[in-house]
């Protein structure tokens, strides 16, 4: 048998591949395809995963059916979606199953285009913070053969909408090691994390301006997305004082900060505390015990109403602090001097997030739902 995949969004890509995998390694005869629709599918291609489409990231950055002023952004990439929607339909007979990772307008989409209902990981949205509305709730109803959620909270709202929702864990949480306890550091780490998106420079340099303002002694590690230059981001940041020297650091008034796009699971466990304008990076770190400040940005990964959303769903484990630079600069200063509360907030993002081996169970229950065994 043959089982598609259908994905819309880089973390919902890397999601998708990691539950890909497993299943491959649970029923390796049956093979996957991928079908993203709206990256290269690049998370999948690299697990060798044949990918049959290749997609463009619209203007609005994955949130157009979250802020008004962004889906009017997304306007002119309808017929993108009708190109996939025909795509679907022209292969529809090739697939004897379907997974849908994303949100109800993909879910839409794989039904109408491939003609049946779908295994739908619901993993665009948490009753912790957006819950899904009336009319996504019928859609999922009468368009997904089984719902699976990114925490328990969801699926519990769903059951008592009438769904039939389960939650085997958040995949998230896979690949990156296990959680552990925060690592002594003298001087302490400070973990930055601007984002994988086009507003990442302009991120970035502002977070330097939060480093502008802490006084106490700190290492600071910066990991990078691999789509992002390290010389265009210094270049970035060069008329504030800043100058790139050997080794990939960034120096100040005798302040370092090390980037790199290899950094980012040193980040999740070396770090004391994280500075963090990302969007999947955030919930990872705070799920390994890392406490996360944010503030607004600039992009859509990075308004006050997502920020406000993100602390919502991490239940306070990352603060978003709305005074900028002195505010995200005196809470860095007061968790530095505030073990009790670090590790408070820490055991807040670990619980919110869950353990890692979500991937496992979900493709242990897409093998008994397909009949792969």
């Amino acid at each position: 048998m043959k089982i598609s995949f259908l994905t819309n969004g880089f973390g919902e890509d890397r999601t998708g591949a990691l539950i890909a995998c497993e299943l491959r390694r649970m029923a390796p005869q049956h093979p996957i395809i991928a079908i993203p629709m709206v990256s290269s599918g690049n998370d999948f291609q690299r697990h060798g995963f044949e990918t049959v489409w290749e997609g463009a990231f619209p203007p609005g950055q994955g949130f157009g059916s979250q802020e008004f002023r962004l889906f009017l952004k997304d306007i002119p990439y309808a017929r993108d979606y009708f190109r996939y929607l025909g795509f679907l339909a022209k292969r529809r007979s090739e697939f004897d199953h379907a997974f849908v990772v994303g949100d109800v307008f993909l879910l839409l989409h794989a039904y109408f285009g491939l003609g049946r209902k779908s295994v739908f990981l619901a993993l665009a949205k948490s009753n912790h913070m957006n819950p899904h509305s009336s009319v996504e709730e019928w859609v999922i109803r009468h368009f997904a053969s089984r719902v699976l959620t990114r925490d328990a909270y969801t699926a519990e709202c769903l059951r008592a909408k009438g769904i039939d929702a389960r939650f085997l864990g958040n995949p998230i949480m896979d690949g990156i090691g296990e959680p552990g306890p925060e690592q002594a550091a003298e001087p302490p780490v400070i973990g930055l994390l601007p984002g994988s998106r086009d507003e990442a420079d302009h991120n970035f340099r502002r977070i330097l301006s939060v480093i502008d303002g802490i006084p106490e002694p700190a290492q600071y590690l910066c990991a990078l997305s691999p789509v992002l230059s390290i010389e265009k981001m210094a270049a970035a940041v060069a008329a504030d004082g800043w100058t790139l020297a050997e080794g990939d650091v960034l120096r100040k008034d005798g302040k370092a900060v090390q980037m790199g796009k290899n950094l980012f699971e040193r980040v999740l466990h070396e770090s004391t505390l994280v500075i963090g304008m990302a969007g999947t990076a955030n919930e990872q770190a705070a799920g390994m015990g890392r406490p996360v400040v944010s503030f607004v940005g600039a992009g859509a990964q990075t308004t006050p109403s997502r920020m406000i959303d993100q602390e919502r769903l991490l239940g306070g484990a990352t603060a978003y602090i709305s005074d900028f630079p002195e505010g995200v600069s005196r809470e860095v200063s007061y968790l530095l001097a505030h073990p009790e509360e670090r590790a408070r907030r820490g055991a807040v993002g670990r619980e919110r997030m869950g353990p890692p081996g979500g991937a496992k169970k979900i493709a242990e229950f897409l093998v008994q739902e397909f009949g792969l065994g």
